[in-house]
């Protein structure tokens, strides 16, 4: 009874501050629109749940085509940082390695490495699914295959499925362009899949 009794008194007590408070703000408001001019609100450049920077990470599958006369896959790790500029548009630094090898006598690595930044634009909306878009230019570097780098762009996008809170989980597909001049002075058409875990903060 006690208890009960005591939960009673500090819900009073808060209903009062709160009844308070709300005739402060009428005050206020009566105030201000007596005067000639009510002072505007700051532009907002990001919505409530929006945060300035985006951390991706996660599982990247690659294919490469035709890179010194070789086809081949790797799989590698993708991590990109986003810093949002407003509610939709913000510039991307990403960085893809990627590991692999071709069979034969002796065995061939094709680890690689991209390294880029670029445009980086979100469709906002009220769901669950945050559609993205994205177009990266750099240079693609090959370790083992031949100590060889390129110019190279990617441009693609995915989607962000929210999970609660800061966080997400993305899907994504790339186009990779590359430049190598063996065998030929051609751009080399590469794509790349992927998925992993987002962090707003």
């Amino acid at each position: 009874m006690r208890k009960l009794a005591v939960f009673c008194g500090m819900f009073f007590l808060l209903a009062l501050t709160s009844a308070a408070q709300d005739s402060a703000v009428g005050a206020v408001g009566f105030d201000a629109s007596s005067s000639s001019e009510a002072p505007a609100d700051p532009p907002q450049m990001f919505s409530s749940d929006r945060l300035p920077w985006q951390l991706a990470i996660g599982y990247q599958y690659l294919h490469f085509s035709n890179i010194l006369g070789r086809t081949f896959n790797n799989n590698g790790l993708n991590t990109s940082l986003t810093r949002y500029l407003s509610n939709w548009f913000g510039l991307e630094g990403a960085v893809v390695a990627g590991f692999g090898s071709i069979a034969g006598t002796p065995v061939i690595g094709t680890n690689s490495l991209f390294f880029g930044a670029g445009p980086h634009i979100t469709v906002t909306n009220d769901s669950r699914l945050e559609p993205w878009f994205h177009v990266l230019a750099g240079g693609q570097h090959f370790a083992r295959l031949r100590d060889i780098t390129s110019w190279a762009f990617i441009a693609g996008g995915g989607v962000d499925i929210k999970l609660g809170g800061r966080g997400a989980w993305r899907i994504q597909g790339d186009y990779v362009g590359t430049h190598f001049t063996e065998p030929g002075n051609i751009t080399q058409q590469n794509y790349s899949f992927g998925s992993g875990l987002v962090l707003n903060f």
